[in-house]
């Protein structure tokens, strides 16, 4: 909870994204089977660094698209969001840029 009021600066959010350790302990922290969580937290604050590109393939490499889509299907708040954010970039990189 303290880390994602924390990431509501852009500051902690621009240091939060240098440690790469950062945001696959985030994505792990996603993770369902998870009793002791309260998991709207998680998806607050991955969602607050979805915005970035490289962010977003860090998380897309740690597995974040798998437990979010597990979260979506619990009606976790914030989930379906933080997926459709996950899965955006993919289409684009089909086309060719001129």
């Amino acid at each position: 909870m303290a880390l994602s009021i924390l990431l509501l600066c852009a500051e902690n959010r621009r240091t939060f994204r240098e440690d790469e350790r950062g945001i696959v302990s985030a994505v792990q922290l996603l993770d369902p089977s998870l009793q002791n969580l309260d998991q709207k937290y998680p998806v607050s604050v991955l969602a607050s660094l979805v915005h970035s590109k490289s962010c977003r393939k860090q998380m897309v490499a740690a597995g974040a698209c798998v437990h979010a889509r597990k979260l979506a299907e619990m009606n976790v708040e914030g989930s379906k969001k933080l997926l459709e954010s996950l899965g955006r970039g993919k289409m684009w990189g089909v086309f060719a840029r001129p």
